[in-house]
């Protein structure tokens, strides 16, 4: 299934790129979407945590980590050859 392989590769690939785009301003819209129920149902804060650019590694310590979540910056999702091998 070639054609449904390339549909879904450039799927993620889009979905990547606006995960990162304009300093990562869409998260918020994708932490909220995550976290209804019919897909993830956990709680906004939670999935927050990490997508946002602030994680909290303990109750008091969030610290500011922009890049904890990377998804298309740096060639994240790139389908390099090397990586398929490996399959």
């Amino acid at each position: 299934y070639p054609n449904t392989t390339k549909a879904v590769v450039k799927a993620l690939i889009r979905a990547a790129m606006w995960l990162d785009e304009n300093d990562n301003a869409n998260r918020p819209e994708a932490v909220e979407i995550l976290s209804r129920p019919e897909y993830v149902g956990a709680d906004y804060d939670v999935i927050a945590n990490s997508m946002t650019g602030t994680f909290e590694y303990e109750k008091g310590d969030k610290r500011e980590v922009p890049d904890f979540n990377v998804f298309f910056r740096y060639n994240a999702t790139y389908p390099y050859y090397s990586d398929a091998v490996w399959y």
